[in-house]
């Protein structure tokens, strides 16, 4: 979804964005939740914990995710789509909860 469908991280009026997002996909995908967010601390040396880390960033999640707005021609591709009876699905690595809270003011796209 992210970075094709919806712009969501670029946009992120929090100045701490770089702090909260896991330090990049190389360093975050393929790890579980509290161990990307242990190897996030300790690379960039923040005196926090796992948990408190993600308790904040879950905190302030929830306020951006919900104003993700589609990329440029997205909705255009999908009207395309359904125009053209071609079946189309959304797969993504975000969680449920991610899920509805970026899909949240996108009903048309989703």
């Amino acid at each position: 979804m992210d970075g094709l469908l919806l712009r969501c991280k670029q946009q992120d009026p929090c100045p701490l964005w770089p702090r909260l997002h896991l330090g990049g996909k190389a360093n975050d995908h393929g790890h579980k939740e509290t161990d990307a967010a242990k190897l996030f601390l300790q690379h960039y040396k923040i005196p926090m914990s796992p948990e408190a880390y993600l308790t904040q960033r879950k905190r302030i999640l929830v306020e951006l995710y919900p104003y993700c707005k589609p990329l440029p021609g997205v909705m255009k591709l999908v009207r395309h789509l359904k125009e053209h009876n071609v079946p189309i699905c959304v797969a993504t690595s975000s969680t449920r909860d991610a899920f509805i809270m970026k899909s949240s003011k996108n009903e048309e796209l989703f």
